[in-house]
């Protein structure tokens, strides 16, 4: 339809799977075919290059990023099976992301060779957009004790069939970290009630399941319902489109990836 727009949210895994072997995420996302593609874990190394700009090139796209942490992606393991995941990452903890600057490392891991040569880097969130954006703001939600990063909400304003749309891009800490009350903190920066009956996108990893995240941010749409990780069995959905009430959910769909062990979220939308 002329007046749609598409947007997708994606956590990428910082374009490397958990051996650390780099994989085609920006190639996994622009085959979505968003207008707006919000990305979580996008890695930025030090020479500047990183998942969102790459995704920008392949589309024609604007490319805005926001740091939540830095530290070093690992370089492919020597012993990398085929399986996308090491089922020893759940056990000690290298998943080939090391976030280690606003909780440093312990133990093992942080004394490993695999560590000590792993590339610097930083860590977060990124919004590419092929519709015009004019403008960008930065919301700070803090950082909880236990957490590895100091959460931002990325907020882009685009140009979209119809008028003015307001698109939020978000990576959530765990619930075990206490994040309820960063995601109440969430919604009251956004606007509250007037963003959830606003032309507003809210999007992201958020770490968290559809019941509570509903009570957590109520008045929301959710632009569509499934689970999206992890991607090789797929049990939960914690990446959500939420959508404003002076928007239509015209098709909302989980979307089949490879590049991460998340699932895409992408949703055809257009303002009432």
């Amino acid at each position: 339809m002329h007046d749609a727009f598409t947007v997708a949210t994606y956590n990428v895994h910082g374009g490397v799977d958990s051996w650390g072997r780099p994989v085609d995420a920006a190639g996994d996302a622009a085959s979505l075919g968003a207008d707006v593609t919000l990305l979580q874990e996008n890695w930025v190394d030090a020479e500047g290059s990183s998942v969102a700009r790459s995704l920008g090139t392949l589309v024609g796209g604007s490319v805005h990023e926001v740091a939540l942490a830095h530290g070093r992606r690992g370089l492919p393991h020597p012993e990398a099976g085929s399986d996308w995941h090491r089922h020893r990452a759940f056990l000690d903890g290298d998943h080939a992301l090391y976030v280690d600057s606003e909780l440093p490392l312990r133990g093992r891991l942080a004394a490993s060779d695999r560590f000590a040569d792993a590339e610097e880097g930083s860590w977060g969130i990124a919004i590419v957009s092929r519709l015009e954006v004019r403008a960008v703001r930065v919301l700070d939600l803090g950082r909880r004790r236990r957490d590895r990063a100091h959460r931002r909400v990325l907020v882009v304003q685009i140009a979209a069939p119809g008028g003015e749309v307001e698109i939020a891009c978000v990576h959530m800490s765990h619930l075990i970290h206490g994040s309820p009350g960063q995601i109440r903190l969430l919604g009251r920066t956004l606007g509250g009630r007037a963003a959830a009956r606003g032309a507003t996108v809210l999007g992201g990893d958020m770490n968290c399941w559809s019941p509570p995240l509903r009570a957590l941010l109520p008045g929301w749409q959710r632009a569509a319902i499934g689970p999206t990780w992890p991607t090789w069995r797929p049990h939960s959905q914690l990446d959500h489109l939420l959508v404003g009430h002076r928007l239509r959910v015209l098709d909302g769909t989980i979307a089949q990836a490879q590049a991460s062990d998340h699932l895409p979220v992408v949703a055809t939308l257009a303002l009432r």
